[in-house]
């Protein structure tokens, strides 16, 4: 349904002319405008800033799936999943570079499917992610109800992949959520099957009910995460996913996966390409199964904490029978 409204509202919309960024007061070329685009969206992971935690995840994260490749793996790709996944794709959005849309790339496979099933197991056999599946065209859309637009922040990319990619991309990520998905805590919303934000704001509001009969004071605390997509962090996810048990060979083809990716950004008529070190395009299965979920979260499970977790922001909710219990957090 609301596919069909979005088509709607974006027929009555005009597309509006790129104009040059300004960056502390000085007007910026078509050029540089889109390789600020660039490193707004898509910001390197800079060392400087971390912290011991930080510095911990890296050097875990450069030992987590060392070891036999034949670890715990997981069996090869089925004919039923290629089917399902190559079939769940809307013949009507924009295709990646290569220009192969949905529709196309659904006969091409449906003629031959053992072939393409054969590619997809290789790749799994061998860790490796084609690199043109992992190059995605950017087109930069303007944020609605912005006062000024000459800012980075005042716009949204949409990255457009190969399908073909986007077929393999969510087989593996069907796999990797079969694993991990029973091990996610309760109070995770976002992305979960038959969950959504109402559940979130439904289940919240019965807790408040609840405990405001009992007499009991709640305090919540709702926390919205700046940047949550452009800053996801690849390294992270890597160490969450051996924590949880995640077979190894599925761990190492998202260790390529993760390597050589690129984004060209379209803006003003001009071009700007660079490599990737965190974050999402805002398109494929696993960017929106894995980065933009709450995988990378550590669970809320302290009694008197309740929290709820969403796809970029935590609401986190406290309670107790006096003040001072809330402000130590020790709820009752």
């Amino acid at each position: 349904m609301w596919d069909g409204i979005y088509r709607v509202i974006g027929r009555t919309i005009k597309r509006q002319e790129d104009i040059p960024l300004i960056i502390n007061g000085v007007t910026m070329g078509n050029q540089e405008s889109a390789k600020e685009l660039a490193d707004t969206f898509y910001p390197e992971d800079d060392t400087r800033g971390d912290n011991v935690r930080h510095k911990q995840i890296r050097e875990a994260a450069d030992a987590v799936d060392e070891g036999s490749h034949d670890d715990t793996c997981d069996p090869p790709f089925t004919i039923e999943e290629l089917m399902w996944s190559v079939s769940s794709f809307n013949p009507k959005k924009a295709p990646g570079k290569d220009g192969l849309t949905a529709d196309i790339c659904l006969k091409s496979i449906s003629l031959n499917p053992a072939m393409f099933l054969a590619i997809v197991n290789k790749c799994l056999n061998l860790a490796y992610f084609p690199k043109k599946w992992k190059e995605a065209v950017v087109v930069v859309l303007r944020k609605p109800g912005k006062e000024n637009y000459t800012h980075p922040k005042s716009y949204r990319p949409i990255g457009l992949l190969p399908v073909l990619g986007k077929v393999f991309e969510k087989m593996l990520i069907q796999r990797i959520k079969w694993h991990i998905t029973p091990k996610l805590s309760r109070r995770q919303y976002g992305f979960m099957p038959q969950r959504s934000t109402e559940d979130s704001l439904y289940d919240m509001m019965q807790l408040i009910k609840s405990k405001l009969k009992d007499k009991k004071l709640i305090v919540l605390i709702s926390l919205d995460i700046e940047g949550a997509f452009d800053n996801a962090w690849w390294l992270a996810i890597r160490c969450r996913l051996a924590e949880s048990g995640c077979p190894i060979n599925l761990r190492c083809l998202i260790d390529n996966y993760f390597e050589d990716r690129t984004v060209s950004i379209r803006y003003a008529g001009a071009e700007h390409m660079k490599t990737t070190a965190k974050g999402t395009t805002l398109s494929s299965g696993f960017h929106a199964g894995l980065n933009r979920g709450s995988y990378i979260l550590e669970p809320v499970d302290r009694p008197s904490i309740t929290g709820t977790e969403q796809k970029r922001g935590l609401l986190l909710g406290f309670r107790g029978r006096r003040g001072p219990d809330l402000l130590r957090g020790q709820g009752t």
